[in-house]
């Protein structure tokens, strides 16, 4: 009798590509109308963007791996955000990545908030923009 040899199991038909993103948390830019910051040490950096699980700044002297308290100033007079930073990225002269290492939960939905809050406006201003732009009889921009 002959069977048909049956393929190794280890082995799948096809394969997966995709690209690796650590990223856990969406990512937002502050509107420059309402920055948010980040304060350390009695200094007031400049957020260039934020999620619930990490900051990226503006600010020199900051090494990788290093640790630091911190508070998230956010807009429309809301409390701080308290936590614990790490540095993971530096890019001289330009910006600093920091991961948030501890938070309480309740700071982080609040972070969380703030994120889907920006989404919303985002999401508002160009819809916005692609109206006028189609009122205004040029062909929309793709973004």
């Amino acid at each position: 009798m002959f069977w048909k040899k049956r393929p190794k199991k280890d082995k799948l038909p096809f394969t997966l590509e995709y690209e690796l993103d650590r990223r856990r948390y969406f990512r937002v830019k502050p509107d420059p109308a309402e920055p948010v910051f980040l304060e350390v040490k009695g200094r007031r950096l400049e957020v260039i963007d934020l999620s619930a699980g990490g900051v990226a700044f503006r600010a020199r002297g900051l090494k990788m791996g290093q640790r630091f308290p911190g508070l998230i100033i956010l807009p429309r007079g809301e409390p701080p955000v308290p936590l614990v930073l790490r540095v993971v990225k530096v890019v001289p002269g330009k910006m600093i990545a920091g991961d948030i290492e501890r938070i309480k939960e309740e700071d982080r939905e609040r972070l969380h908030l703030y994120v889907l809050r920006r989404q919303k406006e985002e999401l508002e201003r160009r819809r916005l923009e692609r109206l006028t732009e189609t009122e205004e009889g040029k062909p929309p921009v793709k973004h």
